[in-house]
């Protein structure tokens, strides 16, 4: 099932099955459900939940997921798991490293029980990609490609899931 947001605030719930969910514009809250689910949650400081499944996490802009000096627009992923996965598209990271030089870090906060995957450097608008995870995930993986894998990416028809939906 496909699951689309719209330009605000939404609330995204998957079925039982593997759905395709897209949040778009907004703080949305993104619920896969059980099965193998495909989120995005677009722009806007998002919460995402894969639920039971292998879950696939999908940024495609900086501004999907990122803070700046003063706010974190940052989304948080609130269970991930064992064999779900993060794909970083098309953003200029390569790899995990420390966060400089088309890397991003992946650092566990302690404190607050978070993992950050992140880049120390800015964009050109002051924006640093960053994604929350709770819990510890200093080993996650992390796929940085321009493809989703050899499987057919999120494809709604009429929908670019790089370019924000219509208010």
């Amino acid at each position: 099932m496909d699951v689309l947001g719209t330009g605000g605030n939404d609330i995204l719930a998957g079925g039982v099955g593997n759905d395709q969910l897209l949040g778009f514009q907004g703080n949305d809250i993104i619920n896969g459900g059980a099965g193998n689910d495909v989120m995005a949650g677009g722009m806007g400081k998002d919460t995402l939940t894969g639920g039971s499944g292998l879950d696939d996490f999908i940024y495609y802009r900086v501004t999907d997921s990122y803070r700046t000096a003063d706010a974190s627009h940052s989304d948080l992923i609130t269970d991930f798991e064992s064999g779900d996965r993060l794909f970083i598209l098309d953003l200029g990271f390569d790899r995990t490293g420390d966060g400089r030089n088309g890397t991003l870090k992946l650092d566990y906060n302690e404190d607050q029980d978070r993992t950050y995957l992140r880049s120390f450097e800015a964009d050109a608008d002051g924006r640093f990609f960053q994604i929350a995870m709770n819990g510890n995930h200093t080993s996650v993986p992390v796929i940085y490609d321009g493809l989703y894998l050899d499987e057919a990416p999120i494809s709604i028809v009429g929908i670019n899931p790089a370019e924000p939906a219509p208010m």
